[in-house]
């Protein structure tokens, strides 16, 4: 990967943060319950640790306060849009999740996008 790249990718990580940060500043003005976008969060979370590492189920549910339940839902969900891939662990809150080709890809271009627009 050459400089620019990475400074692509930099910027696209840095907003990625951001975006996070802003919608968890959110509950401390209204319930949780208004703001369920549970797979948005998951895919935003996995951009950011993405290279890095992969994040477990448990610890989606703990990052997010979201009932396992749930979290499981959309994770199949994210993966039968193939944006996620998980591992196949028989215990849910051991599993790992990571983003796929496609879900990378979806994720820069969006955040590029969000980029391109704050430049303007």
């Amino acid at each position: 990967m050459n400089v620019v790249a990475l400074r692509q990718r930099s910027d696209l990580l840095e907003c990625a943060v951001r975006i996070l940060q802003v919608r968890r500043a959110r509950l401390k003005y209204v319930p949780r319950a208004m703001l369920g976008e549970t797979a948005w969060d998951a895919l935003l979370a996995l951009f950011i640790a993405d290279r890095h590492e992969s994040l477990s189920v448990g610890t989606l549910i703990e990052a997010f306060d979201v009932p396992e339940s749930s979290l499981v839902r959309w994770i199949a969900y994210l993966q039968a849009e193939k944006l996620v891939s998980s591992s196949a662990e028989a215990a849910v809150r051991q599993r790992t999740i990571s983003l796929s080709e496609k879900g990378r890809s979806t994720m820069e271009r969006y955040l590029g996008e969000i980029l391109r627009s704050l430049a303007n």
